[in-house]
């Protein structure tokens, strides 16, 4: 499953990272893409094994905010 999902609080590359390395280290998680230009983070991934709740908690963890 591919989902797209609006962050709020990412301002640069440094934060891009922070949340690529938060759910690429999700069992689950097949890929990931933040963009702070765009706001959004592109998540493919396995819906048997992780949820969106558990993708959004990962990326609020992260300190920012999940929209949407």
């Amino acid at each position: 499953m591919k989902k797209a999902f609006q962050v709020e609080g990412m301002m640069c590359q440094h934060c891009e990272q922070r949340v690529n390395k938060a759910l690429q280290g999700m069992e689950g998680v097949r890929a990931c893409s933040a963009s702070a230009k765009d706001g959004i983070v592109n998540v493919e991934y396995d819906a048997q094994r992780i949820n969106d709740a558990a993708i959004i908690q990962a990326i609020t963890d992260t300190g920012y905010d999940v929209k949407g």
